[in-house]
């Protein structure tokens, strides 16, 4: 650094505050060098950097905002007397939301609310209620015609789920993730068929099955976290009965 460039941070170390911040947030020295370069202080520089990852991240969800909106809205949810306890990323994904749900957002109250966070679990909430209405119905009609080919063999039984709340009780039962990696969406889907052995009242054994060549096969057939159940052979042995009676009508 030479004695001019040297003259120069002094001055810019001695205005605005600048010295006392850096010294009590050890700033690195390349950004003090691009706070002067683009002749702001170094709050205003940190500032201007946060505006700058604003319209970045707008501008890759393809949601149109000014530099001045999206200082309005750093504002708004760094506010330290009405924080909002969300995050950039969730407040995109609340506009989304909003919009996909026919809100008006020009409106003030829909851009900002009192509390963004309850305003996103909300709307998250009822597209969840709805998303569940829907693959209820179209679990409904496959379910329907497999609930006949439920078999049992002593204590043993295959259990058909009939909703989504089947998925995530037997998921929370067993502790696997039939309920959480849309296992739920899948069979709706006709992709695949989701069955329960049970002894007695207890879920044992959760089984996939898929076609294969037109034929159902087992993919996989797990008890509690991911482990062969002391009855593993004997739900399988029960599993090969319900795919010969379930035959080609899967």
């Amino acid at each position: 650094m030479n004695p001019n460039q040297k003259k120069k941070l002094i001055r810019w170390l001695m205005s605005d505050g600048n010295g006392e911040y850096v010294k009590a947030h050890n700033t690195l020295f390349t950004d003090i060098q691009k706070a002067m370069k683009r002749g702001l202080g170094i709050e205003r520089f940190y500032y201007e950097q946060c505006i700058d990852k604003y319209e970045e991240s707008f501008k890759l969800a393809r949601i149109k905002r000014t530099r001045a909106q999206c200082e309005e809205i750093y504002r708004y949810l760094n506010n330290p007397k009405k924080p909002q306890n969300l995050g950039l990323h969730d407040y995109i994904d609340y506009l989304g939301m909003a919009k996909q749900e026919g809100f008006n957002m020009k409106e003030k109250s829909v851009l900002f609310p009192r509390d963004v966070a309850r305003a996103h679990d909300s709307i998250k909430s009822k597209r969840k209620a709805k998303e569940t209405k829907e693959l209820n119905k179209k679990l409904k009609v496959i379910t329907e015609k497999l609930l006949p080919f439920e078999i049992k063999s002593k204590d043993l039984r295959i259990v058909i789920p009939t909703c989504r709340n089947d998925f995530v009780e037997w998921g929370k039962k067993l502790h696997i993730c039939v309920g959480t990696y849309d296992y739920d969406k899948k069979m709706a889907e006709g992709k695949c068929i989701i069955v329960m052995v049970y002894t007695n009242d207890q879920p044992l054994e959760c089984c996939e099955l898929q076609k294969e060549n037109g034929k159902l096969r087992i993919i996989q057939l797990r008890g509690e976290h991911n482990q062969d159940s002391p009855r593993h052979e004997d739900c399988r042995l029960l599993v090969n009965k319900f795919i010969g009676r379930v035959g080609a009508t899967a």
